[in-house]
Protein backbone atom coordinates (compact mmCIF):
# COMPACT_ATOMS: atom_id res chain seq x y z
CA UNK A 1 0.00 0.00 0.00
CA UNK A 2 1.51 3.30 -0.96
CA UNK A 3 -0.11 6.95 0.58
CA UNK A 4 0.82 9.98 -1.11
CA UNK A 5 0.07 13.29 0.49
CA UNK A 6 -2.01 15.76 -1.62
CA UNK A 7 -1.70 19.45 -1.23
CA UNK A 8 -5.46 19.86 0.28
CA UNK A 9 -5.15 17.42 2.97
CA UNK A 10 -6.65 14.54 0.93
CA UNK A 11 -4.82 11.37 1.04
CA UNK A 12 -4.73 9.26 -1.73
CA UNK A 13 -4.01 5.76 -1.47
CA UNK A 14 -3.09 2.95 -4.26
CA UNK A 15 -3.52 0.03 -3.11
CA UNK A 16 -2.28 -3.45 -5.09
CA UNK A 17 -4.89 -5.86 -4.20
CA UNK A 18 -3.90 -9.96 -5.35
CA UNK A 19 -7.12 -12.13 -5.88
CA UNK A 20 -7.03 -15.48 -6.06
CA UNK A 21 -9.39 -17.68 -7.45
CA UNK A 22 -9.93 -21.89 -7.71
CA UNK A 23 -11.35 -22.53 -10.65
CA UNK A 24 -12.89 -26.48 -11.10
CA UNK A 25 -10.22 -29.01 -12.48
CA UNK A 26 -7.90 -25.73 -12.77
CA UNK A 27 -4.44 -25.20 -10.54
CA UNK A 28 -4.98 -22.17 -8.50
CA UNK A 29 -5.03 -18.10 -11.02
CA UNK A 30 -3.44 -15.56 -9.64
CA UNK A 31 -4.61 -12.04 -10.83
CA UNK A 32 -3.35 -8.76 -10.11
CA UNK A 33 -5.44 -5.69 -10.51
CA UNK A 34 -4.42 -2.11 -9.31
CA UNK A 35 -6.41 1.36 -8.46
CA UNK A 36 -6.71 4.42 -7.13
CA UNK A 37 -8.96 4.99 -4.04
CA UNK A 38 -9.22 8.73 -2.49
CA UNK A 39 -10.53 9.50 0.90
CA UNK A 40 -11.28 12.65 1.65
CA UNK A 41 -10.79 13.42 5.27
CA UNK A 42 -11.71 17.67 5.22
CA UNK A 43 -14.91 19.11 6.42
CA UNK A 44 -16.77 21.27 4.15
CA UNK A 45 -16.48 24.88 4.51
CA UNK A 46 -19.68 27.06 5.86
CA UNK A 47 -20.07 30.85 6.50
CA UNK A 48 -23.62 32.40 7.03
CA UNK A 49 -23.69 35.42 5.41
CA UNK A 50 -26.81 37.13 6.19
CA UNK A 51 -28.64 37.74 9.06
CA UNK A 52 -25.84 38.57 11.10
CA UNK A 53 -24.69 41.01 13.47
CA UNK A 54 -26.04 44.03 13.77
CA UNK A 55 -28.91 42.91 11.91
CA UNK A 56 -32.10 43.68 13.63
CA UNK A 57 -35.58 42.26 12.75
CA UNK A 58 -39.29 42.03 14.17
CA UNK A 59 -40.82 38.95 15.74
CA UNK A 60 -42.52 36.99 12.63
CA UNK A 61 -41.11 38.62 10.17
CA UNK A 62 -40.04 36.61 7.25
CA UNK A 63 -36.06 36.58 6.45
CA UNK A 64 -33.79 35.77 4.24
CA UNK A 65 -31.04 33.64 5.19
CA UNK A 66 -28.15 33.32 3.27
CA UNK A 67 -24.53 31.35 3.33
CA UNK A 68 -21.66 29.55 1.44
CA UNK A 69 -20.74 25.84 1.74
CA UNK A 70 -17.79 24.90 -0.36
CA UNK A 71 -15.81 21.17 -0.51
CA UNK A 72 -13.20 20.39 -2.16
CA UNK A 73 -13.67 16.96 -2.79
CA UNK A 74 -17.61 16.41 -3.26
CA UNK A 75 -20.58 18.34 -4.04
CA UNK A 76 -22.50 19.58 -0.90
CA UNK A 77 -25.61 17.68 0.32
CA UNK A 78 -28.50 19.14 1.69
CA UNK A 79 -28.27 21.86 3.96
CA UNK A 80 -29.64 22.26 7.37
CA UNK A 81 -30.32 25.05 9.19
CA UNK A 82 -30.68 25.92 13.15
CA UNK A 83 -31.85 28.77 14.95
CA UNK A 84 -30.89 30.15 18.92
CA UNK A 85 -32.58 32.82 20.42
CA UNK A 86 -30.76 32.13 23.52
CA UNK A 87 -27.70 33.06 25.48
CA UNK A 88 -26.73 29.39 25.89
CA UNK A 89 -26.21 28.83 21.75
CA UNK A 90 -29.29 25.76 22.32
CA UNK A 91 -30.41 25.34 18.34
CA UNK A 92 -33.84 24.69 17.59
CA UNK A 93 -34.00 22.92 14.07
CA UNK A 94 -35.87 25.20 11.27
CA UNK A 95 -35.16 23.45 8.39
CA UNK A 96 -33.31 19.88 7.51
CA UNK A 97 -32.53 18.80 3.85
CA UNK A 98 -32.62 21.80 2.08
CA UNK A 99 -31.30 22.19 -1.52
CA UNK A 100 -27.87 24.00 -1.04
CA UNK A 101 -28.70 26.56 -3.38
CA UNK A 102 -27.48 29.56 -0.97
CA UNK A 103 -30.82 31.00 0.37
CA UNK A 104 -33.65 30.35 2.26
CA UNK A 105 -36.84 32.52 3.69
CA UNK A 106 -37.27 31.69 7.47
CA UNK A 107 -39.95 32.79 9.56
CA UNK A 108 -38.62 34.21 12.93
CA UNK A 109 -40.49 33.26 16.27
CA UNK A 110 -42.77 35.48 18.27
CA UNK A 111 -39.50 35.87 20.67
CA UNK A 112 -37.38 38.95 21.58
CA UNK A 113 -33.97 38.85 21.26
CA UNK A 114 -30.23 40.68 21.10
CA UNK A 115 -28.82 36.68 21.27
CA UNK A 116 -30.47 35.49 17.93
CA UNK A 117 -28.06 33.24 15.94
CA UNK A 118 -28.48 31.31 12.59
CA UNK A 119 -26.52 27.46 11.97
CA UNK A 120 -25.63 25.72 8.65
CA UNK A 121 -25.14 22.14 9.00
CA UNK A 122 -23.37 20.21 6.02
CA UNK A 123 -22.36 16.53 5.16
CA UNK A 124 -20.10 16.52 1.88
CA UNK A 125 -20.35 12.91 -0.25
CA UNK A 126 -17.46 11.17 2.25
CA UNK A 127 -19.65 11.94 5.51
CA UNK A 128 -17.40 14.95 6.48
CA UNK A 129 -19.85 17.65 8.33
CA UNK A 130 -19.25 21.27 8.39
CA UNK A 131 -21.10 23.98 10.18
CA UNK A 132 -21.13 27.69 10.24
CA UNK A 133 -22.71 29.95 12.68
CA UNK A 134 -23.50 33.85 12.09
CA UNK A 135 -23.03 36.39 14.62
CA UNK A 136 -25.53 37.52 17.48
CA UNK A 137 -28.66 39.62 15.44
CA UNK A 138 -31.79 40.69 17.35
CA UNK A 139 -35.22 40.06 17.13
CA UNK A 140 -37.57 42.78 18.44
CA UNK A 141 -41.05 43.61 18.61
CA UNK A 142 -42.77 45.72 15.94
CA UNK A 143 -43.27 49.37 16.96
CA UNK A 144 -46.83 50.21 17.38
CA UNK A 145 -46.82 53.98 17.91
CA UNK A 146 -49.15 55.67 20.37
CA UNK A 147 -49.25 57.03 23.68
CA UNK A 148 -47.71 55.19 26.52
CA UNK A 149 -48.14 57.40 29.57
CA UNK A 150 -50.76 56.00 31.58
CA UNK A 151 -50.87 59.05 33.53
CA UNK A 152 -52.34 60.86 30.04
CA UNK A 153 -56.02 61.23 28.87
CA UNK A 154 -55.28 59.48 25.90
CA UNK A 155 -52.77 56.41 27.32
CA UNK A 156 -52.71 53.73 24.65
CA UNK A 157 -52.33 49.94 26.01
CA UNK A 158 -51.81 48.31 23.04
CA UNK A 159 -48.76 50.95 22.33
CA UNK A 160 -45.27 50.20 22.95
CA UNK A 161 -43.51 53.37 21.28
CA UNK A 162 -44.39 56.44 22.51
CA UNK A 163 -45.58 58.78 19.27
CA UNK A 164 -44.54 61.97 21.36
CA UNK A 165 -49.07 63.14 21.23
CA UNK A 166 -50.15 62.45 25.20
CA UNK A 167 -52.70 64.58 26.40
CA UNK A 168 -53.43 65.50 30.31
Amino acid sequence: MKIIKLENNMKKIIILISLTFLMAQDPITYIEESFELVLDSKPPVVTVLSPNEGDIFITNQLINTQWTAFDDMSAINPISIWLSIAENNEFSPIGMNIENNGSYSLELPNEITTEAKIKITVLDFYGNSGEGISDNFSIIVEPIYGCIDELACNYDSLSNTDDGNCTY
